[in-house]
């Protein structure tokens, strides 16, 4: 039954992105995001990615296991580079939230904290880490 409901969504996202007015991200853009997404080694775990576009989401941080959980917003994106992909994704989160004292980088202390990290994505479909930054990791937090 998960598999229908995943190609259903699978086909109307493809609907929807053929009867658009062009504007959204290319097939190849969603396929990079997906490769990185759906690696089992980067844990995301993410099979359905909502690309360009803000979406809520559940960010894991530290602590004792199961660790800390909480609301945020997350976003997807890929860009072009020479014939490969550059796959972004950026984790949001409240800094009422989780501030997190976090050895090494500054606590949160605005409104919104946020990190991003970067996959390069080659033609071959192989992930490789480009490089991260921001706030501060959100395993890092407990």
């Amino acid at each position: 039954m998960q598999h229908a409901l995943i190609l259903a969504a699978a086909m109307l996202s493809l609907l929807l992105l053929a009867c658009g007015d062009g504007g959204g991200p290319s097939p190849e853009a969603i396929e990079a995001v997906r490769t990185v997404a759906s690696a089992p080694e980067l844990a995301y775990g993410d099979p359905m990615p909502v690309v360009d576009r803000d979406h809520e989401c559940v960010i894991y941080g530290g602590g004792p296991s199961p660790g800390m959980r909480l609301s945020g917003k997350c976003r997807w994106g890929a860009e072009r580079d020479d014939g490969d992909w550059i796959v972004s994704y950026t984790q949001s989160w409240r800094c009422e939230d989780f501030s997190g004292l976090v050895q090494g980088y500054k606590p949160c202390d605005g409104e919104w904290g946020k990190y991003t990290s970067r996959y390069r994505v080659d033609a071959k479909g192989n992930v490789s880490f480009v490089d991260a930054g921001g706030q501060f990791p959100p395993g890092l937090a407990q």
